[in-house]
This record gives C-alpha cells, structure tokens and sequence, in this order.
C-alpha cells in the first residue's frame, strides 16, 4: 500500500484528489494538510511514502519543505502539484529532489501514474517535460536560471509578498533577502519587484 500524504491549502482542492486516490488499488491518502508547518509534525509521527505538494502553502513553502525533507524525511518521495507548467520549474525542482513534477491542469490519471513511480524510488516526467528536455529548452528562459534560493523569493514576491514579508517567511534577514531580490532583478532585467510582477505575467506564471 502507497501511504499519501496530501500538502495545499486548498481543502476542496484536497478533497478532489483524495477522492480521485480513493479509487486506486494500492494508494491510500492517510493525512492532509493546508499549511506548511504541519507536514514535518505529521511525518514525524505517521508513515508516508509520498507526499503529494502544493508549491503555494502557508506557514512553510513548498519550495521550503522540498529543501528540508531529504534531510528530515529521507524515506519520503515527493510529487509537485502545482498551478505551474512543467516548462516554469520542473526541471529545477526535479534537481532539488523532487521525484515528480505535476501540473494541476494535468489529468488524474497522470497524478496516479506519477505517485505509483516516485513510490517505487523512480522519477516520474510527463510526457510534456521529456519533450522539454529532449529539445534541451530546459533553462532556456531567464526564471529557470534561478537558483532554489533565487526561485524561493522569487515566487513569494510575485506571490504578493513584501521583501519584509518574504524574509520572515523563510526566516531571513531582510537584508539578504533584498540582496537576493537585487540578483534576481539582474536576472531578469527588472528594474523593480512591480517588474517582476509584470514579467512573471508575461511569462505565464501568474494569470
């Protein structure tokens, strides 16, 4: 039996998948969560084989919990489920130690087949990202060139987040996060954070 363990903060979004697993030989969802400071809590003290991750999550971020769980739940693979097109991060987060990177417009049955993979210790591509990689258009953009801590900001801010809000958020000074937020705009050729908004709009990131 895969044991699941559901991250977003969306609880009717939640629901849907939990249903939608409900109905797989094999997987069981045994706990959800809509903040991200309770995922570590819940796999301290429960076994799970996956955990299904939203990127958007309060408390603790995605991209948060991604860097920490290698060190803190090692016998956890991880799938990415997220509003975000495979061509945006995938790459990037799969490097990180992601076993799977999902789009939420995917379909079920693409979810199911990523799970069942990442539970057996392997990485799952869609078949969208293999195409990506084979044309080697991976990076090709300057968001995908970030670094995870680049990556990290960058989402909480074109998230709606402050510089303050952000360090706090990922418990850093201000001033590294604004030095950060400068190396980004370096990136990216933005002159402001209203830019980066405007460039993550351009790109698709945001609607």
């Amino acid at each position: 039996m895969i044991r699941v363990l559901l991250a977003d903060d969306h609880a009717m979004f939640r629901l849907g998948i939990r249903r939608i697993l409900s109905t797989e030989d094999g997987i069981e969802v045994v706990g959800e969560v809509g903040d991200g400071l309770d995922v570590f809590g819940f796999l301290a003290d429960n076994e799970v084989d996956v955990l299904v991750l939203d990127l958007s999550l309060p408390g603790l971020s995605g991209l948060q919990i991604l860097g920490r769980i290698g060190d803190e739940a090692p016998r956890v693979s991880v799938v990415v489920l997220t509003m975000y097109p495979e061509d945006h991060f995938a790459a990037s987060l799969i490097r990180q130690g992601a076993g799977a990177y999902i789009s939420k417009s995917s379909s079920p049955d693409e979810l199911v087949k990523a799970i069942r993979v990442v539970a057996d210790g392997g990485i799952y591509l869609t078949s969208k990202l293999r195409a990506i990689e084979e044309r080697g258009t991976s990076g090709s953009r300057p968001h995908e060139r970030l670094s995870p801590r680049e990556t990290q900001v960058f989402m909480s801010l074109i998230g709606g987040k402050t510089v303050s809000e952000t360090a706090a958020e990922i418990d850093l000074a201000v001033s590294t996060v604004s030095t950060v937020v400068s190396r980004i705009k370096d990136k990216l050729g933005a002159g402001s954070v209203a830019d980066l908004v405007l460039y993550a709009h351009r790109v698709g990131l945001l609607d």
